[in-house]
């Protein structure tokens, strides 16, 4: 078991000491959970982040290249079928 103190600030921000977050390789940008149970118990998870989703909505498409859906399918579908076809020539 492993103990460590940390003070509360003003603002009410805990600083997770070294020792903790090198163990469980808590990193900048991970979310702390505070779970209470009915009698009193706290529990703090680390959220790791997911770097693929903090990266959704970013970057946007440029208008040029905004299409329907069906149309990008259409274009990969055709794309397969040249491709086997391509080979099939071979």
């Amino acid at each position: 078991m492993i103990e460590a103190r940390s003070k509360i600030s003003s603002k009410g921000q805990v600083v997770i000491p070294f020792e903790i977050r090198s163990l469980l390789n808590i990193e900048e940008g991970d979310d702390a959970k505070f779970i209470m149970s009915d009698n009193g118990d706290l529990k703090l998870d680390i959220v790791k982040r997911n770097a693929i989703l903090d990266l959704y909505g970013s970057l946007k498409p440029e208008k040029s290249d905004l299409r329907d859906f069906s149309e990008i399918r259409e274009q990969s579908q055709k794309m397969k079928l040249d491709d086997y076809l391509r080979k099939g020539e071979e």
